[in-house]
Parts: structure tokens; sequence; C-alpha cells
């Protein structure tokens, strides 16, 4: 070790270390601990809790020492809590030892500090009430730390400056460990924190090299505040403000450490560090990949922790596989408690599809003091055949010719799990959050446990903060021979579609060519929001215009319901009231319209996103999370259509058959009610240790971690659900979650993964499992079949899951028989399925024919000039005078009938497309073929003539003698003499325009 001089005993280079009577602190120790430093020449100061929070307190003057030493963290009061905050926001440097903090409460009760019962109804004491909540990244609340007890192994961290000698000698020592941050890695990623691991706890089972945790580390802190010491430290300063601060942790918990071989080495180490002062904060490129035509740079940002302007150099070094390495250094004056910046061009070109290596150091008075390293690279021209994408054929997964089974995982970085709720929801791929060697370490391990897809959400403002991180992270996860779907809902919900920012994101990041890249998660957990309180009134304009075109008029439809509709208070007829939608009754037939409504209302949505996406993504799927399966829930058929798999969660399987069997049963509906599409599970798990919504809490304090039988249930209940998975015949799996630890947000731990990186019991399972899941598989071939009829009972189909089809599940697994899921219509045609309506009431020609439904996919409007019109349901469109016009029209079947395409003979249930009572052109038009349930078909072009004036079409599908059905699609034409064109303009227009319509709008 190359030990400071400390002969100056400057009050800026003094040690605080508190020394004080505290409930599981031996004062003696730590006396002997400020002792021995003394010896080594450092200028000790000795201060009780009373006298730092009574310093830190003052206006002027304040604490004068450069670093606080506390003892034994476990032990430090609640009541100087604050103090410990505001020391550390600003500029105080704290080395802490063992902990964690405040997972006890320590007060001061007559006189004595003592250990107090505050409930244990909560987290740590931060949660309690009793104490001001604190935040300190690294060892604040109880998420940001973990416990690791009896480590033996121990191994200095490679590549930083700190300390590489020898700890522990075998001795079997409890830790507290951090949970990681960000390692510094790239330049202007706008991060608040710099984790570096000096010391890392070794064993078997963990990540990357077998680290379990750091038991020595820093965490550097982007803080932003005045000084704790105004003027107190040098004769007459004036303090400025102070941008930046330091914190160190050993995480030794035994209560003598200098007993611990190679303890006082360490200490001394990390002690010289800190009062050295100076860090990276971060540095290297200004991204992770580049693409052509943008021009890398380096670029580092210095921590000075110290009161002087400190000149330093700065080394870049480049290298890459077969070639030789390339450095830079640059000079930079750090500036006094602050954060400096320096930036400089690359040395070379980099070659495309190499990953360099980038190495940072950082050097003052001639000697190494920190370094940093990451990889970057120059993303080479994707240019894949088709082969390569994951596609879906016959209702499975398929992949250069054979199927392909998704054994997945929700993906964060194990890290995230304690990070604050608005981190959270800025998003782990941000450039505040994104870390290559985190990312690293976990693709590894699932690549040892045989993951091959993972699932994981875009957040923020994915242009200004994520898009370079998540071209990172696909080649990392092609590396790792790992598929990846992506969720982003901010752009690409149908609720609320952005075109130009989904056009925009492709074209940024050119992800449409990767087939790393396998679906689009398009809006998370749907479910029952759409029917929730604060929700519901949003689609009362839609679904009073539903029930007009649909029933005819408001009138009509309370007829056939035989209820009168919901009204509001101005008496405007609005959505089903809550309780309708649990409890049966007169309503019944009223809110199965309902629920028709918002199959077609989120069919419409979906239909226009989904075309939009696979406009620029042709060769990647959609699909979307569908929520709990509750008697609110619309997912089960909404938008099945137009998604290529189905996305269920299954939160509300409970451990037992009945869970089990109801499970299967919905995996069979789904089945059904996705027409055979693939079924991948998308969210299944349970909290280890409940959360603070539920006001559920099952920690064990003392060991910091769940309760060993809550993992027991966590491995039965997912064991449970794999055996589910394959006996229904389901495609994939993608449980909740990677990263275990208490959640920030909710204090819930969905985690299949310990903080150190060993598998918990469930996933042990899930790997075990791994076989079973992938074995190439045939979609299961129902052998008896459960009839279902949805508009039955109010309740719709969930309470059908949880009853009647469970127990039919079970009857036919017993007799070793493949259930399958139909109703009435199945099977049948336009000419053979029944006539009713939605509700089961007769069909009356004013009311929804139950299994015959259509919607359109898209209309265009065009005239013998060559021009076009895309038309929107109830617009004008404007067209030349004279001109002669025709119209092609794509339609969807959203219904189980199959639609017969008309023959030479005409003939009852025969397929027409109609314009209906009030238009202003008779038009009775086929459908060219036959059409399947889920099947698009083009009609046309249909010829309308020339149009004189103004043209008014109402338009849907009509089964011969049987009824009309599906949505009604309304538009006008409007003659405009300001759009002539001449007879020459015409024919040029007609010749060029001749073929262009083919395939446009199916």
């Amino acid at each position: 070790m190359t030990q400071m001089n400390h002969a100056q005993h400057l009050a800026e280079d003094r040690v605080g270390i508190i020394v004080d009577k505290l409930p599981r602190c031996d004062p003696a120790a730590a006396e002997r601990l400020a002792g021995r430093l003394a010896e080594m020449g450092y200028n000790v100061q000795r201060l009780t809790v009373a006298e730092f929070s009574a310093a830190t307190r003052k206006i002027q003057g304040g604490i004068e020492c450069a670093v606080l030493i506390i003892t034994q963290a476990v032990s430090f009061p609640a009541d100087a809590a604050a103090d410990l905050q505001a020391y550390a926001e600003r500029g105080g440097q704290l080395l802490v030892l063992g902990g964690p903090l405040f997972n006890s409460l320590v007060k001061l009760v007559d006189g004595q500090y003592r250990e107090c019962d505050y409930g244990r109804n909560c987290l740590d004491a931060t949660f309690s009430g009793a104490m001001p909540p604190v935040l300190l990244e690294g060892f604040a609340p109880t998420y940001k730390v973990y416990a690791l007890p009896g480590q033996t192994r121990f191994m200095a961290e490679p590549g930083q400056f700190v300390f590489n000698g020898a700890v522990g000698s075998g001795l079997p020592l409890d830790v507290i460990c951090p949970a990681p941050r960000p390692h510094g890695q790239g330049y202007g990623q706008r991060r608040k924190t710099r984790y570096a691991p000096v010391l890392q706890c070794l064993g078997e089972g963990g990540r990357a090299g077998g680290r379990r945790g750091a038991a020595a580390f820093f965490m550097l802190n982007d803080t932003f505040n005045f000084p704790f010491s105004l003027g107190g430290t040098r004769p007459n300063s004036v303090g400025a403000a102070i941008t930046g601060s330091a914190a160190a942790g050993i995480g030794f918990t035994h209560p003598q450490p200098l007993d611990i071989p190679g303890f006082e080495a360490l200490l001394a180490a990390m002690l010289d560090h800190l009062l050295r002062g100076l860090f990276l904060f971060e540095g290297g490129c200004d991204a992770f990949v580049y693409r052509a035509g943008e021009t890398p740079a380096f670029g580092a940002r210095v921590l000075n922790t110290r009161q002087d302007y400190l000149p330093v150099k700065l080394r870049f070094t480049l290298s890459a596989p077969g070639a030789p390495a390339l450095e830079q250094e640059a000079a930079l004056l750090a500036g006094p408690r602050n954060i400096s910046d320096c930036r400089c061009p690359c040395p070379a070109d980099l070659r495309p599809g190499v990953a360099y290596r980038v190495k940072v150091t950082l050097c003052y008075e001639g000697a190494p003091v920190d370094a940093i390293e990451h990889e970057t690279m120059l993303l080479a021209p994707r240019r894949p055949a088709a082969e390569e994408f994951v596609r879906v054929e016959g209702g499975n997964f398929m992949l250069k010719g054979r199927p392909w089974y998704p054994v997945g995982m929700n993906y964060w970085p194990l890290f995230f799990a304690g990070v604050e709720e608005v981190e959270n929801w800025y998003g782990w791929l941000t450039d505040k959050y994104y870390d290559q060697v985190e990312v690293d370490r976990d693709l590894e391990l699932m690549e040892q446990c045989g993951i091959n897809f993972i699932i994981t959400r875009l957040d923020g403002n994915v242009f200004d903060h994520s898009i370079p991180h998540l071209l990172d992270f696909l080649e990392r996860c092609r590396w790792h021979k790992i598929r990846v779907g992506l969720g982003w809902p901010e752009g690409m919900s149908p609720l609320y579609y952005s075109p130009e920012a989904v056009r925009q994101f492709f074209e940024a990041t050119g992800i449409q060519d990767d087939p790393t890249v396998i679906c689009y998660d398009m809006i998370w957990e749907l479910g029952g929001c759409p029917l929730l309180d604060k929700y519901r009134g949003y689609w009362d304009a839609p679904w009073r215009a539903w029930v007009a075109e649909r029933y005819g008029s408001i009138e009509n439809a309370e007829r056939d319901w035989g209820v009168p509709a919901h009204r509001d208070a101005r008496g405007a007829v609005i959505a089903p009231d809550a309780g309708h939608w649990r409890e049966d009754g007169p309503w019944r037939i009223m809110v199965a319209a309902y629920r028709r409504f918002m199959d077609d209302f989120l069919n419409q949505k979906w239909n226009a996103a989904a075309r939009d996406i696979r406009r620029h993504a042709p060769r990647q799927l959609l699909t979307y999370r569908m929520g709990h399966i509750t008697a609110n829930n619309v997912s089960c058929t909404a938008a099945c259509k137009h998604v290529d798999f189905l996305s269920p969660e299954g939160y509300d399987f409970r451990l037992g058959a009945d869970g089990f069997n109801a499970a299967c049963f919905t995996s069979r509906l789904l089945d059904f009610t996705g027409n055979g599409k693939p079924i991948v599970w998308m969210e299944f798990g349970m909290s280890l240790i409940g959360n603070k919504y539920a006001r559920q809490l099952f920690w064990n304090w003392s060991a910091l971690r769940p309760f060993h039988e809550k993992l027991l249930e966590q491995d039965a209940l997912m064991r449970q659900f794999y055996e589910m998975i394959v006996a229904s015949g389901c495609n994939g799996l993608a449980p909740w979650w990677w990263s275990g630890g208490p959640r920030g947000r909710d204090l819930g731990d969905f985690g299949l993964v310990e903080p150190d990186g060993t598998l918990r019991p469930a996933a042990a399972s899930m790997v075990k499992m791994v076989p079973a899941f992938t074995r190439p598989r045939r979609r299961p071939v129902p052998e008896t079949w459960f009839e279902v009829d949805r508009d039955a009972h109010a309740g719709g189909y969930a309470g059908i899951c949880f009853g009647a089809g469970r127990d039919a599940y079970a009857a036919a697994a017993k007799a070793g028989k493949c259930l399958g899921v139909r109703t009435a219509g199945t099977g049948t045609d336009s000419a053979n399925t029944p006539l009713v309506a939605v509700g089961n009431t007769p069909y009356n020609g004013n009311n929804p024919l139950k299994y015959l439904n259509a919607e359109f996919n898209g209309v265009v409007l065009s005239d013998d000039a060559g021009q076009t019109w895309d038309v929107a349901a109830g617009a004008t469109v404007k067209v030349p005078r004279g001109a002669l016009l025709s119209l092609r029209l794509g339609v969807g079947n959203t219904q189980e009938a199959r639609w017969l395409a008309p023959g030479s003979a005409g003939r009852p249930g025969d397929v027409y497309l109609a314009a209906l009572p009030g238009s202003d052109l008779a038009i009775r038009w086929p459908v060219p073929r036959d059409v399947a349930r889920f099947d698009d078909v083009e009609i046309g072009p249909v010829p309308l003539g020339k149009i004189e004036k103004h043209l008014k079409l109402k338009l849907c599908l009509e089964a011969e003698g049987r009824g009309r059905f599906g949505e009604v699609f309304e538009f006008s034409v409007f003659s405009d003499e300001n759009q002539n064109i001449t007879a020459k303009e015409r024919k040029e227009r007609k010749e060029k325009f001749s073929g262009t319509m083919e395939g446009g709008i199916i």
C-alpha cells in the first residue's frame, strides 16, 4: 500500500470517527480503531453522535473533517439521520463500516441510546414514521443493500488502484453489500452516481467470476449543495457551492474489525483515496455504439472533493483484437469540490462490427489513481435473411425451419430493484442507468441457465436518453444467443398511438432489421383498465355511437336488452355500472353488448396501430400483455386478431389443484379466443415479502432477506406454472421478474435471482424444466370439448375459468384427454351459424349478430386519372368533377363463422358488401373468396361511376337472406369543379396509375 503523507494535520485532512455508547457497538472497539489510525499518522478527531449533530447543524463552522467514519453503521441513531444525510449532501465524505444503516431504530431514551421497537411492520426504521426518511445510495434504506453471511473468499476488484491485498484468510465473515449502480462507463451519460467496487465476495452460483457482492466499495454522487463548513477550514475562505461527493463502505459486521486479517490495510487504502479526493465520475466514449457517419469522441468527468485546484492527466486507450492500442492524453485542472469535464477526439476511425476496448485512466502526480473501461462499436450494416427472424406458423414459433420455444424472463438488471420510484419509470435503458458490466454479467448467467428470450421495456424520453444504449444491449443479447421482446407503451400503445414517434423510432434505431428483436409488446397490462371507474367514462361517446350503429337506435337497444341503458345525470347513455361486471342480473344482455362494443372498439385501435408498425417492421411480431384474468378483463377477446401471439398474465392462480386446473383451462380458452395463435405466459409469480399497497410485509429483519418458507412457496407456485405451461400446450413463458430484492417503488420482491446473483429455488426449478419447455411438440388436438358462452353470465369468461371450466379441465385430464374450448358458433359459416344476437337474444335485423362480425381495414377511393384518397370513417372526400370513381376496401373477419363467397347461383349466407338505406348509391358487391376467422380480404374495385355533385355511402357486410353484420363505414364524396384536370392530364395519370393499387389495404 502506498500511504499518503498526513503530516500537515490541516483541519481539512482530519478524519472524524464516531466513538459513543451505542447498542450493539462496543465503544472500546471504536476507540481502538481511532487509536490505530492516529498511530498510522492520520489526524483523528473523535466525535460523539451529539457532537456530530451539533456541529453539522451550525450555520457557520461545522465539522472540520474531510472524512467521517461510522464504526458500526447498524447502531447509528435515528435522531442523527437527517444530520448524516446533510453531511453527505454538503460535501462531507463518508466511510461506513458494517451495517445496515437504520435497520434498527436507535433513539435517545432517558439519556441513553437504545434500540427501540417499531412494530416490525415496515422494511426498516426509515419507513416507521419514527425518523425522517433517509436516502443514501449504497447504504439506506434497506432495499439499497443485502446481506451475505459467512463469506470466506474475497478478491480485490481487477483494474482499480485502491487496494490489491488479501483480506480474511478464510475466516467466515458476515458482510453487508450494496446494490450495484452504474460503474461510470461512457461519457455524457447524465448519471447521478458511480459505483466502484474495491473488494469482491466470491462464491459458487454467483454471476461472472463468482462475484456475489462488494465487501468494500466507493459510491460517488453528483450532489449539488452548499458546503457543510462555510469558511471553517481555511482562514477567510469563501465557500462556493459543492458539486459531487464520495462515500465508501466496508461491509464487515465483525465487532472488532481490526481482528480481520488485512482489514487495516484495506481501511487505510480506502481512507487515503477519500483524502486524496480524486475520482473518475465517468469516462470513455460518448456512446457505446455508433452508426455510419457518426464520429466517436473521448471524454471524462473528474470528481475532486478537495478544496484545491488539482492538475491531473487523463489517458485514453483504444484497443481491439489483432490491432495495436492507440493512446491519447489530455491535461485537466480539476476544480475544487467539483466535477470537471474533459473531452477530446478519438484518435482512429472504428472498423464496423469490431468491439473496441476503451480505457480511461486518471493520473495524479505521475501515478494512476482511477480507471474505467468499456466497449464501443461501429455497427455494421445489417442484411439479415428472412429465416433469421422468428415467425409464427401453424400455432408455433418457427426459426430457421424448426419450432422455437421462448424460455424467457422479464428483464431489468439485477441491481435495478432498489432504485427509487421516479428512477424506475425513467428506465434502465437510459443514459443514467445503462451499464455494460451489470448487463454482461446478467446475460452470461441467463445463457448458462438456458434462457433464450427476455422481454423488457423502454421508458422515459427514448429519443434523448435511450437509443444508443438499446442498440448496445441488443448487440450483447445477440452475443449470448438471447432474443428480445421490447415494450414501448409511450409510443406504441394503440389507445394513444403516435405514428410520427414510431416512424422516427425505427429510423433512429434500424432495429426493424435486427432479428434479435422478435416482438413489440404494444401496451402493458391493458386487462381491466378500460373498465375501471376512472377510465370507463373515456369511452362513453364511442359506446353511444356503437349502440346507434349496431342497434339502429338506443330505443332498439333497450328493447333488446330488456333494461334501460345506464345514463348520467344529464340523461346521456354511459357504460354499465362497475358492479354489473361481476354479478349476474337483468343487465346481463346490456353488459354482453358492452363487452362486444369493447372488442370492436379496441380492435379498431389495434388494427390501425398494428398496420402502421408492420409497415415499418414487417418481419417482427406483435403482442401485448393482457393483464389479470378478472371479470372486467377485456384482453381475452379484444385485439386477438391483430397480434401474432397472446401474452396472458397469471397472478390470479393460486397454489393447489384448483389453481393449476384453472390456469390450464385458461390456456385452452385463450387457444380458442386467439384462434390457435401461440401463447406465452408473459407475467406470473409472487412477491416473497408482500408489498406496501397490500400492507403486507414478510421480512426477515435480522438476515435482510425473505423468509425461507416464502422462497419454498414461490418455488412451489412457479413449478406449478411451469408444469401447467407444458401440460396445456402453451408455447413459452417469461415470469416476473429477474431482479431479486425489495423493489423501491412498492417494496415487493418478485425476483427469481438473489441480489448476489445466485438462483433462487424457483429459478433453479425453471432451469431444470428447460428441456421440457424446448422439446419440439405439436399443438394439442382436443379430444373432448367444453362449450363456453360469454354472454350467459354478466361476469364473462373469468367466472368460467375459476369455476365450470376449471372443473371440466380437471375431469378431462383425469380421463387422459385434451380439453378443447368452443362455442355454438365454432365450425359454422355464414349460411348455418346460429341466428342469435349478442346477449343470446333472437336476431331481429336491429341487433348485432353474435357469430358474424367484421371490421374495415382501409378504404381507398380512386379515379380514372390515377388519383387516390385514403378515406377515413365519417370523412368527406373532394374529387374532380367528372371523374370516374372506384372503391377498394379491406375487410376482416373478427368472429367465428366463416364468410361464404357467392357462387354462380345465389344461396342463403353468401356474403356481400352492401350499401345501407340512406346511401345515395345502391351497392352489392361479392366478397371474392371465403374468409375464415381472423382472415382479411380485399373487395373491389367497386365502380361508383361519375359523381356530379354529392354522394353519401353507408357500407357494411351482409349475409344473403340472414342479416347484416359488422362495422358500418360511412363517408361522403363531393364533386369539386376547382379540381378539374384536362383530358390529356387525365390520360397521363391513368397510364401512370395502372397497377399501383395491387395488394395495398388488406
